[in-house]
Order: structure tokens, then C-alpha cells, then sequence
């Protein structure tokens, strides 16, 4: 294993700390060089780090054009939120899994950020959004119109023509144990893998498996999520890997 992911997302709070001239807490950079083999990620949410056309958006260029400021910081690894066409702000609605949002870019602006953190040794991690997509993405569209749609099985539906949803906001869920929608997946995985993308964070795993008539996600979904990064290192090697966000709204409970 190349490195160990370690999501260092308190950097600002660190370089606090160091100007408060707390010695006895190293900076980022100086965590670096204690543990080398430890990456240090910086989330960035898209639409408002940086703007470099001047729209008042920010954009896959603006990362770029800042990544000297990140590595300045210690950044050695980028988590991008999702930049997919979506009919959300927070993007999460995802309408097209192969394309990049018209605010953000292009699929080349995409490709030229990925090699220029390339080149400063920097990994990305992407949001890949596979509990749900959008009610208005074409393939939930067509599923829902025409019970013959190559896609109607992607879907876990609650009735005839409405799916089963695990959040609201018209977000629909797909069916983990459709075999049809694990090889889309896999084409979304190989796509951005070819493109230079190896790291991606699955939102919402606690959903996958979480469905009426489904088995619980302590024994399903951890074999789902690894078939994923089995495909992933058999494509690109053992730097490839996915993690996943489990997100606990009783914690004490859980604990007890």
C-alpha cells in the first residue's frame, strides 16, 4: 500500500494553533516529514473555493490555479465534492455520473487539474455518489415512463413508478442487487481510474443495504463495497481504494 489515507481536515485549526506558538504541536508540513507515509487530505467543496473566471462560482480551474497555496500548506491529497451535473447546490443529485457540472467545467478541466496535482505528487479522492441519483437524472426518467428501460432495474422502487428514497429532495435509490447497476459502477470507476482518479469516498454507505426487505448493512454492504475496490486494484493496482461514509444519527444509542 502506497500510503495511508488519513483525512487531515483540521489544517486550519493546526496552523492556529502554530500561531498561537504552541510548540509542543508541529504544523502540517512538519507532520509531514515526522510521518511520511501519511497523506493529508483537504476537503474542497467545489462551488465555493475558488472562482477563476470571475462568474462568482468557484471551479475545477480555481483549484488548480491554488494548488501552490496547498501545498503550501502540507496538502499532499485532494477530496473533491461532488462535480457532476446536478439540479442541487450541493451536488449530490447527481443527473450525469460521466460528465462534469456546466458551473465547474469540463471534463478537460477535470483531466488537466488531476495531472497537474499529479505533478506535485498529489492525490485526488472523488465523491461517488451510489446510494441514489437524482430524480431527474434520464436513467431514473426512463425507468419510471417505460417498464421495459434497460434501467428500470438500477432502481429499488417502493411502487410501480416511484422509488424508494432514503433521503428527500427527490433523490432516488438504486437497487444494490441489481448485477446491472454493479457493472455501471464499475464503468464509472474504470472511467475516472483511467483519467488518473484512484481514491473514492462512497457517500451514504449506511444506505445501501438499508432498504424495506433488504438484509442488514453489517451483511451485505461490506461485501458490496469490497467487490468494488477488488475491481478497482485488479484494474490499477493496490494505490486504488475506496472509502466509505457511514453517518451514525443516534451515536449514543449505537454505543450503548
Amino acid at each position: 500500500m502506497k500510503k495511508i489515507i488519513f483525512l487531515l481536515l483540521i489544517i486550519s485549526a493546526t496552523l492556529a494553533l502554530n500561531a498561537c506558538q504552541n510548540d509542543a504541536f508541529p504544523s502540517s508540513v512538519e507532520l509531514l516529514d515526522v510521518h511520511p507515509n501519511i497523506d493529508n487530505y483537504y476537503q474542497i467543496f467545489i462551488r465555493s473555493f475558488a472562482d477563476s473566471n470571475n462568474d462568482g462560482i468557484g471551479d475545477l480551474k480555481g483549484i488548480e490555479n491554488n494548488l501552490d497555496y496547498l501545498e503550501n500548506l502540507g496538502v499532499t491529497a485532494l477530496w473533491l465534492s461532488p462535480f457532476h451535473p446536478s439540479n442541487t447546490y450541493h451536488g449530490y443529485a447527481v443527473t450525469d455520473y460521466y460528465d462534469v457540472h456546466e458551473d465547474f467545467g469540463t471534463l478537460e478541466d477535470l483531466q488537466s487539474l488531476i495531472d497537474a496535482a499529479k505533478a506535485r505528487n498529489m492525490d485526488i479522492m472523488m465523491d461517488l455518489v451510489i446510494n441514489h441519483s437524482s430524480d431527474q437524472h434520464p436513467w431514473y426518467v426512463d425507468a419510471r415512463n417505460n417498464m421495459e428501460s434497460p434501467y428500470r432495474n438500477y432502481y429499488f422502487w417502493d411502487a410501480p413508478n416511484v422509488a424508494y428514497q432514503s433521503f428527500v429532495g427527490g433523490l432516488v435509490d438504486f437497487d444494490p442487487t441489481s448485477e446491472a447497476f454493479k457493472a455501471e459502477v464499475k464503468n464509472m470507476l474504470q472511467f475516472y481510474g483511467d483519467m488518473g482518479i484512484l481514491k473514492f469516498r462512497l457517500d451514504a454507505a449506511k444506505h445501501f443495504f438499508d432498504k424495506p426487505g433488504l438484509t442488514a448493512i453489517d451483511t451485505n454492504a461490506g461485501l458490496y463495497i469490497l467487490e468494488f475496490k477488488a475491481f478497482l486494484q485488479s484494474e490499477f493496482g493496490d494505490d486504488a481504494h475506496v472509502v466509505s461514509e457511514v453517518f451514525e444519527y443516534n451515536l449514543s444509542s449505537s454505543l450503548t
